[in-house]
């Protein structure tokens, strides 16, 4: 039973009964709970008329998918809360955590089982509260990129799709989408679109990866409002994407515009009204790309971890001395002068040396890109408040987003910023060791020695992205993990088609999976 009152003298109350698990038994035991959002005040007792047994001011809320990897199937529903306990003066009973007795301003974590009806009342309303009181972590409550709100995926989902509770994603949309055999002939599949903070998702719903595409990649959208069909128009050779939706549709369309924009330097993205509502008309329209161009090859890139983010903002507030707000943030960005930007991104794209007149800070990034060669994009990568650290957690993507648009600039930066020794002097302010020029024995493009992708992965969120090689003859280049986190590493890396040759991982991981 769940009841929601709310006036002059009842603030605000939320209740009913959930499952908690005992502090020594560990066992899951019905209790009836209250929490009271003006409060902050979480209650549970053995029943509705029952005497409490412990009262905690809650500081934090998290879903137990978000703070624990491996979570069974029949947990996923569990909600944590952290809080200093307060002593009710009531009866406890035996294994009953944070009961009367408890020294005022203990600080626990309880965790209920919340019925799945009842789940986003609960994490909603008390996340709410938290917010308005100013807490938790910005990173997991209130925190929006280009002013979207970071999405949440949906209780039934989260079996196949927990590894997304760590990554920054804007939409999680249920879809039916149109899947090509041949120009004129589909099939039509249950999937889900997400949109990351650099590229478009498709799943199946068994959480196999569809496509993958980086999201200035998309041409344009083709949709209705009030329509479930929608086409999002792709760069070749990747084939346009044809689904329907019945719920989200709006939002999926404003946060794809949102992050095209932010990653396009302010291009909006067009936008066509679509001449059918229903997808098997449109599919079978003939006026879309159903199917891939024979050289397109699927690539998957992770979604940007949470804990990414976090190291940003905490490095942001470290340097600026405030934390970080995205409103304020935009606002300074626009006040300063843009007349030399474009001249910047000009000479950096081309692989132009810097100004000599240009003042540039001292510091070990600056050193390093001097070092390099590279100091033009010293400038603009300080003025986003990326250093050595932040660096080392970017791949070529990141840099691509943070300007570097050379890819041959940004892996030679991202080599260096790995390059321990190098980095050590750097940091030291001495010389830098001498570096091997790369020269090339041959102008032809078959003399490209194809170099394996190498992950170094001893991270926690599960996150680690698995990024395919594209080396100038293109043959496919394996990809090596040096792993020792305690996950496979492997759920969002797409099943090989048969269509496609095959290119096998090697995994060289010593946990216990």
């Amino acid at each position: 039973v769940l009841v929601v009152m709310s006036s002059s003298t009842a603030s605000s109350l939320l209740t009913g009964t959930l499952e908690r698990k005992t502090k020594y038994t560990k066992k899951w035991t019905n209790r009836y709970c209250t929490f009271d959002s003006v409060t902050r005040h979480l209650t549970y007792a053995e029943g509705e008329q029952g005497t409490p047994k412990g009262t905690m001011i809650v500081s934090k809320v998290i879903r137990v998918s978000e703070a624990r990897d491996g979570v069974a199937a029949g947990e996923l529903n569990v909600i944590l809360f952290d809080g200093h306990l307060v002593n009710t003066g009531g009866a406890a009973s035996k294994g009953d955590e944070g009961a009367s007795g408890a020294s005022s301003g203990n600080l626990e974590q309880w965790s209920f089982k919340v019925p799945a009806d009842q789940f986003e009342t609960w994490y909603e309303t008390v996340r709410r509260s938290l917010a308005t009181a100013g807490l938790m972590d910005p990173t997991i409550l209130d925190y929006q990129c280009q002013g979207l709100p970071f999405a949440k995926v949906p209780l039934e989902f989260l079996y196949k799709f927990s590894l997304l509770e760590k990554a920054i994603i804007y939409t999680f949309t249920p879809v039916r989408f149109a899947e090509f055999t041949s120009a004129s002939s589909h099939t039509l599949s249950d999937g889900i679109v997400i949109v990351g903070d650099k590229s478009v998702y498709v799943f199946r719903r068994n959480a196999d990866v569809v496509r993958c595409t980086p999201i200035t990649n998309v041409k344009g959208i083709h949709y209705d409002k009030g329509s479930h069909a929608c086409v999002l128009e792709m760069t070749a050779p990747e084939a346009d994407f044809i689904f329907d939706c019945g719920v989200g549709l709006e939002e999926f369309k404003h946060a794809l515009c949102v992050q095209y924009r932010a990653l396009s330097q302010g291009k909006h993205l067009p936008v066509h009204p679509i001449t059918s509502t229903k997808l098997d008309d449109v599919a079978t329209s003939g006026k879309f790309r159903g199917m891939h161009d024979p050289e397109y090859k699927l690539q998957v890139t992770s979604p940007t971890s949470k804990s990414r983010l976090k190291t940003a903002l905490d490095q942001y507030e470290k340097q600026e001395g405030v934390k970080f707000d995205p409103q304020s943030h935009r606002a300074r960005v626009k006040s300063k002068p843009q007349a030399s930007s474009a001249g910047s991104n000009a000479a950096a794209d081309a692989g132009g040396a810097s100004s000599p007149s240009q003042n540039l800070p001292d510091g070990p990034l600056v050193r390093l890109l001097t070092h390099l060669k590279l100091t033009q994009y010293a400038s603009m990568l300080l003025k986003q408040h990326v250093d050595l650290d932040v660096l080392q957690c970017m791949d070529v993507t990141d840099l691509d987003t943070f300007g570097v648009k050379s890819r041959d600039h940004a892996q030679t930066i991202l080599d260096a910023a790995n390059n321990s020794t190098l980095v050590a002097s750097m940091q030291a302010g001495g010389a830098a060791p001498p570096v091997a020029p790369t020269a090339q024995t041959s102008s032809s493009p078959s003399a490209v020695a194809v170099k394996p992708v190498i992950q170094l992965s001893d991270d926690d969120d599960d996150l680690d992205a698995i990024i395919a090689a594209s080396p100038r003859n293109k043959v496919a280049a394996p990809v090596i993990i040096l792993d020792s986190d305690d996950d496979d590493d492997l759920d969002l890396l797409p099943p090989v088609s048969a269509a496609s040759p095959k290119k096998t991982p090697i995994i060289l991981d010593d946990d216990d999976i």
